[in-house]
């Protein structure tokens, strides 16, 4: 488990108004975000433009590229 504080929240409401994202996708990835993970593995494509590269969509054939 990892920690969601102000700043992550912060971030997952700019990740929400910037990419249309639902708020616990924001919320996931405003929190590997804050903590440097290395990739977010995810089936869902919509999170790869605003991952920044670190989200792979596992039913796709590429990463967040």
């Amino acid at each position: 488990m990892l920690d969601a504080d102000l700043a992550v929240h912060e971030r997952a409401a700019e990740l929400r108004a910037r990419h249309g994202l639902r708020t616990p996708d924001a919320i996931h990835l405003a929190v590997a975000q804050r903590h440097r993970c290395s990739s977010l593995w995810t089936n869902d494509s919509r999170l790869a433009p605003a991952s920044r590269d670190l989200a792979v969509d596992l039913m796709g054939t590429t990463s967040a590229r």
